[in-house]
């Protein structure tokens, strides 16, 4: 189950008491006001949705983070103490978080387009030529350049990708099928990936799984 959500309506209706002390350090540590509120929403809907997976009362889920390159327990793909047969993947933006738990791997990805208009960031880095082709075509290159990026953040989390390979995979020409509610779901070699545009916070949000993820609804969002 993969669930977008306002920021400010994770923290009115989530106790943030729930995080450990790891949790609330990393809620609270250097950054701006905006960036620390997303980060602790963003781990309190984790719980959240493992909670409405499991059938568990979300305090009983701890999310612990480990870096495979150097070891270090703040940042790295996250997991839940004592449950090592859920997954998990979160991300935050300023204003919009996004959260995932399921019984198979699963990556998710949030990104708030830029109000103020103009070109999207340079992509030849991070986009086949293919890509930069399709975006650069678009009627709206800033939306469509996010719309791919979320979703190969997606295969990153998933381990599928890199972020130093980003350019050698090529989602351009992706045929796929409309999701109930809006979206689209297309296909990633064995992975199904979905992406759609989140009503209430206008975040472009991207999931992939080796099951198609389900888009679920957060209370008053």
């Amino acid at each position: 189950m993969v669930v977008c959500a306002p920021t400010g309506q994770v923290l009115a209706a989530l106790d943030r008491g729930l995080l450990t002390r790891d949790g609330r350090r990393r809620g609270v540590g250097s950054g701006r006001p905006i960036d620390q509120d997303a980060r602790t929403a963003a781990h309190l809907l984790v719980r959240w949705c493992a909670a409405r997976v499991t059938g568990r009362p979300a305090s009983a889920f701890v999310v612990v983070q480990r870096c495979a390159e150097c070891g270090s327990r703040d940042h790295g793909k996250p997991s839940m103490a004592g449950f090592p047969e859920l997954h998990i993947s979160l991300a935050h933006r300023p204003g919009a978080v996004a959260a995932a738990a399921g019984w198979s791997p699963v990556g998710v990805d949030v990104e708030v387009p830029d109000t103020r208009g103009g070109a999207p960031v340079p992509v030849p880095d991070v986009l086949s030529p293919a890509e930069i082709a399709q975006v650069r075509a678009a009627a709206d290159p800033s939306s469509a350049f996010l719309r791919i990026w979320v979703r190969k953040e997606c295969l990153v989390k998933l381990g599928v990708a890199t972020l130093d390979s980003l350019r050698d995979v090529d989602l351009a020409g992706a045929t796929g099928d409309p999701l109930a509610g809006g979206g689209t779901a297309t296909r990633y070699g064995r992975l199904h990936v979905a992406d759609w545009v989140d009503g209430a916070t206008g975040a472009v949000v991207a999931a992939a799984g080796y099951e198609l993820p389900v888009r679920g609804g957060f209370p008053g969002a």
